[in-house]
């Protein structure tokens, strides 16, 4: 297999079993790990067996779902617009298999009148506000379980609940006090909740010199709060950036390199509308970085050995350095130029900044620039329809082999039309 074509994603099959595997060891038996499918969709066939299930937030991902072939018994149905023929066909479709999330009244009553209308009843999950536009608030959710029986197309399964993500530990330890206090009130009150569904935010440190704890440290807090919650009930982790966030690299190639006055600039085929990072900051902040080289002549040589990556990660980039190409490091003790360039991508704004003070030894026209930890939301969450920018190639890496998923796409269509003037 020949170095993808930039500017491209690749995703690491090997490195996402692996997070799944350490994730389910850490939490332990009875925490069930449900994925946020917005962070990546394109995983979602790939995890349908060892995932316990996955999150859904609109008819898009839904329809996702459906092609991956997942379970009707595996989605959360979630969402802050559920309008009522989504609602009446999701029902139709999944009836009782599907958990659904209530975020308001007209939620409760729509979704109450579907399951009615097709002789079914069907599980649902309030949805806890945090004091913005999702769900609804504590009092809501009292409202509308001492009215219980007005919904007997219901059966009221528990709480989700989720505030924003990146979050520090001391925020998630207070959530899951509120939690608790709050559960064990319903139950009191009304014999409810049997069901947590808690998507804790767990930060994912993008740039090496950020502070915090290890990732075995903010597992460890996190099980020993959920372990010392009064709640006996089932309990469900939704996580999306934290499982995807390791598993993918965007691949990006040197097209350009010049001087101006006394700044060094690199232009890239990328740029921001496809590499976003959580906290980037117009490029202040330095992520974890690769860089591979195609090789002109001469006889092929093997990767650089690299510290600390696991088995998958280096049998990856050995997979991108094959044909003819090899890993380089950005610095090393070999002669050569060193200069701290300014990383730019290809759109014509002067915000289009990767990073701004990047030391590399001998950096060429060709060289491909490897950014790690690029598995979550950098593929859709990214401004990429700006300036007419085809869309990158989506690479799964199966432990052996790349495979391309989807091509590049041409974005003048969906930026023009095809009725808007002369063709």
């Amino acid at each position: 297999m020949s170095t993808p074509k930039t500017p491209a994603y690749v995703f690491s099959l090997p490195a996402l079993y692996e997070r799944i595997r350490f994730l389910k060891e850490r939490l332990g038996p009875d925490i069930r790990l449900v994925y946020a499918m917005k962070a990546n969709p394109f995983l979602v066939h790939s995890l349908v067996p060892c995932a316990d299930g996955f999150e859904v937030c609109s008819p898009g991902e839904e329809r996702i779902c459906r092609k991956a072939g997942v379970p009707g018994g595996m989605m959360i149905l979630s969402g802050v617009n559920k309008e009522e023929h989504e609602i009446a066909e999701l029902v139709r479709h999944y009836r009782s298999e599907a958990v659904y999330t209530v975020e308001s009244y007209l939620q409760a009553g729509r979704l109450n009148a579907a399951a009615l209308k097709e002789g079914t009843r069907i599980s649902v999950l309030l949805r806890l506000s945090s004091g913005n536009q999702f769900g609804i608030d504590a009092g809501a959710v009292e409202s509308i379980l001492k009215e219980k029986d007005q919904y007997p197309g219901l059966l009221f399964k528990g709480i989700h609940f989720f505030s924003g993500t990146q979050k520090k530990m001391k925020k998630i330890k207070e959530e899951i006090r509120m939690l608790d206090e709050l559960l064990e009130k319903l139950r009191e009150k009304y014999g409810f909740a049997a069901e947590l569904e808690y998507g804790p935010g767990l930060p994912v440190s993008y740039f090496p010199a950020e502070e915090g704890g290890s990732e075995e440290e903010i597992l460890t807090q996190l099980t020993e709060s959920l372990k010392a919650m009064k709640f006996r009930g089932r309990l469900t982790l939704e996580m999306g950036r934290f499982i995807a966030a390791p598993c993918g690299y965007y691949l990006t190639k040197v097209r350009d390199l010049k001087e101006n006055e006394d700044a060094a600039y690199c232009i890239t085929d990328g740029g921001i509308h496809q590499m976003n990072y959580y906290g980037q900051m117009m490029g202040m902040k330095v992520p974890s970085i690769r860089r591979i080289r195609l090789a002109a002549s001469g006889p092929e040589r093997g990767p650089s050995p690299a510290a600390g990556i696991s088995p998958s990660d280096s049998q990856l980039m050995e997979c991108l350095s094959s044909g003819g190409a090899e890993e380089l490091p950005l610095l090393s003790r070999d002669p050569g130029r060193v200069m701290h360039w300014t990383i730019c991508g290809s759109l014509c704004t002067v915000g289009d900044v990767l990073i701004r003070d990047l030391p590399v030894q001998d950096l060429q026209l060709g060289d491909i620039l490897v950014f790690e930890k690029a598995g979550a939301y950098s593929v859709t969450e990214g401004i990429s329809l700006f300036l007419s920018r085809d869309l990158p190639r989506i690479y799964l890496y199966d432990g052996s082999d790349l495979a391309m998923v989807r091509d590049q796409i041409l974005t003048e269509e969906w930026n023009y039309g095809r009725n808007t003037g002369n063709t």
